[in-house]
């Protein structure tokens, strides 16, 4: 059992402070409310601004954080003084390079993983982002966790990437699209891996169970929801023998399916 916080709130634009100060009361009443683990939007230090009206590379690369940064070092302390798990979204940089990045914290307020936004937009925050290149899973006491940041959820590899190194539960920061077809499409991504989707949105929150049903939604006036989610309900999903789609997946089929349409272009 781990009980989850969702932050859906929108941050200010560029202010970096006032970020950092909404984040630490919306965290802390999630803690409140007995949150083990607060998920944080996509991009909420900086508010998101990659496309902001007459934003330059330079002005987008002074807004980066770095891993160290001061107000990286806020939400590892923010973790550490409620003793609980945080994914914090910012833009990182590294030298000259600007990735939308989710950093895990665990409640001694040291990184227990970092997840870089894999798919960038055309059109959108492709001009500043760099792509990450890495679809990783993390470690903590609820068994592997995996992170997709907002158009992420749109490819349905990458739930399925995550599923198959072992995750049960998938965080899914977000700015863009909150809609009914969102809302389709995360339940079928939940449903298509048999696991739990926790999706925090500057507009809402949901919590998709491994059946494709939403367990919780946030109410529009909501700035946060927390939702106690039952892990064991995945493994009986999954069960062997049970015939989850799961079970008859044919990777080398669709490897080599994929060999042959490279081979006729």
């Amino acid at each position: 059992m781990v009980r989850i916080g969702a932050v859906s709130v929108e941050p200010a634009r560029c202010d970096k402070d006032a970020n950092t100060a909404l984040a630490e009361r919306m965290v802390a009443r999630c803690a409140e409310q007995g949150a083990d683990l607060v998920v944080l939007p996509e991009g909420f230090l900086e508010g998101y601004v990659v496309n902001e009206p007459g934003m330059t590379r330079e002005r987008f690369l002074e807004l980066a954080e770095s891993v160290d940064g001061p107000y990286a070092r806020r939400f590892r302390a923010l973790a550490q003084r409620l003793g609980i798990w945080l994914l914090a979204c910012f833009a990182e940089r590294e030298g000259e390079a600007v990735y939308n990045s989710a950093f895990l914290i665990d409640p001694s307020g040291a990184y227990a993983g970092r997840y870089r936004k894999t798919h960038v937009q055309s059109g959108g925050d492709w001009r500043f982002y760099a792509p990450g290149e890495e679809l990783p899973v993390f470690s903590t006491p609820w068994g592997p966790v995996g992170v997709m940041i907002c158009y992420d959820r749109q490819f349905p590899e990458v739930p399925r990437a995550l599923m198959r190194q072992g995750a049960r539960l998938v965080l899914n920061p977000s700015w863009g699209m909150f809609n009914e077809l969102n809302e389709t499409m995360m339940r079928t991504r939940a449903y298509e891996n048999g696991l739990f989707i926790v999706f925090a949105h500057v507009k809402g929150a949901l919590v998709l169970d491994p059946r494709g049903n939403v367990a919780e939604r946030s109410a529009p006036q909501d700035e946060i929801l927390v939702h106690t989610i039952d892990l064991q309900q995945v493994d009986e999903v999954r069960r062997k023998g049970r015939g989850h789609l799961t079970d008859h997946l044919r990777p080398e089929l669709y490897a080599r399916a994929a060999q042959t349409g490279r081979s006729m272009r």
